[in-house]
């Protein structure tokens, strides 16, 4: 006969005919022991140490340049600071001001609508805001200005950068470095 007492759970004391009773006894205690639940705020990123980054916020008026540096630049942070996707959605809309924040606030509406209440994804989010503030027409004009690229009268720095900003809008045309690179040298004087 075994005698266990657990103290600090005030049960009572109980004898037991072997370690098997006392194995199973132990497991209905620790089945009513409270388990500590994890708050959602500390997975990823608490949004006070989002905000200690002091990120700028975006308000839908500076262009689709800014759009894009604004998107890839908060992207970094979440990934520097370890938000999880949804975190991504939240934080990445509380940036958002002036009109920026009246589009997200009404398209969020119908997304509800759309998804059935579902919560919108960091992927959908992305695709959601380009689609706003850097419209397919935009893309696509910039993707032919990429095409039709060369030197001409810039220096070769100013190819350079002009080559790189248009670059990112025609991955189709260049999908690796070795196509990137035959591009280049097509565009450039000899």
């Amino acid at each position: 006969m075994m005698c266990l007492y657990l103290h600090h759970h005030h049960l009572p004391v109980k004898e037991y005919p072997d370690a098997a009773e006392v194995a199973r006894y132990l497991a209905e205690v620790m089945a009513r022991v409270p388990r500590p639940i994890i708050k959602e705020e500390e997975i990823g990123c608490s949004f006070k140490y989002f905000c200690a980054h002091n990120y700028p916020a975006f308000d839908g008026t500076q262009g689709y340049l800014a759009m894009e540096s604004w998107s890839a630049n908060i992207l970094r942070l979440f990934e520097v600071i370890g938000c999880t996707n949804e975190q991504r959605v939240l934080y990445a809309g509380y940036k958002l001001i002036d009109e920026a924040s009246r589009w997200w606030e009404s398209r969020r509406e119908l997304l509800d609508l759309e998804m059935g209440g579902a919560e919108v994804t960091w992927t959908r989010y992305k695709k959601e805001f380009n689609d706003r503030f850097f419209p397919r027409a935009q893309q696509q004009l910039r993707a032919r200005e990429f095409q039709n690229l060369v030197q001409g009268n810039l220096t070769v720095e100013q190819y350079v950068a002009k080559f790189m900003e248009l670059a990112r809008f025609a991955l189709n045309l260049v999908p690796d470095e070795e196509t990137k690179t035959e591009r280049f040298h097509e565009g450039v004087h000899p």
